[in-house]
């Protein structure tokens, strides 16, 4: 089954919040929004690992600097 992979640049977010009045698996962490359930690379960015992209691509779309990436999957 193919997967998506969801990147959240962190160091880019300006805390708009955006993203988590469009999807329940973001949050807002003081100034920031975070992947709920995620992981950092070696490059701090959060990163998880999803069947589908479902609505962390309505994220990324929302995003007005778009510091959220997802690779991978359908919708």
């Amino acid at each position: 089954m193919a997967k998506a992979r969801v990147e959240h640049w962190k160091e880019d977010c300006i805390g708009c919040a955006a993203c988590t009045v469009v999807s329940e698996e973001w949050e807002m962490v003081g100034d920031i929004s975070h992947i709920k359930g995620a992981g950092q690379d070696e490059k701090g960015h959060e990163i998880l690992e999803v069947k589908k992209a479902g609505s962390h691509q309505d994220a990324a779309d929302v995003c007005p600097v778009k510091c959220i990436k997802v690779i991978g999957s359908e919708k």
